[in-house]
């Protein structure tokens, strides 16, 4: 399976310096399913309590966006998780992202910082304690 997901990002890299970096470019020319491969450069799983242990973004050819991460919750395994699904645009390398959690009430979405370049789909956003950018990469898979 590794090498079939290499062979796919090669392939994506191949497509998009063909296409050009400054293009405006539809949701269909990058829909696809992103695995989560690492957290701040961190592979995961991550052995931290409340560390990511895996996840993915579903990026439909009509705009639609999904993002599934499974989050540690205690030292003995259990964990949760976080489900947001929305829209999303693209312009060149940039993703513009508005996600709302599963019964979220919130009038405002949630819009990380992300990128999209040979394959991987980079998230950016604030850490919840005050410590540096979480920054997530998943990898086309599919």
């Amino acid at each position: 399976m590794k090498s079939s997901v290499r062979f796919a990002v090669a392939a994506v890299v191949a497509a998009g310096l063909a296409a050009g970096c400054g293009q405006a470019t539809g949701p269909s020319s990058v829909a696809g399913g992103y695995v989560l491969h690492t957290v701040n450069g961190v592979p995961v799983p991550l052995p931290d309590l409340n560390g990511q242990l895996g996840g993915t973004i579903l990026l439909s050819a009509d705009g639609r966006a999904e993002r599934r991460v499974r989050y540690r919750v205690d030292a003995s395994g259990t964990s949760q998780e976080a489900h947001a699904i929305g829209r999303y645009e693209v312009q060149g390398v940039t993703v513009a992202l508005a996600l709302r959690e599963d019964g979220s009430q919130a009038t405002t979405p949630w819009q990380p910082a992300a990128t999209l370049q040979g394959g991987v789909l980079t998230l950016r956003y604030p850490s919840p304690v005050d410590g540096p950018d979480i920054v997530e990469a998943y990898i086309l898979a599919w």
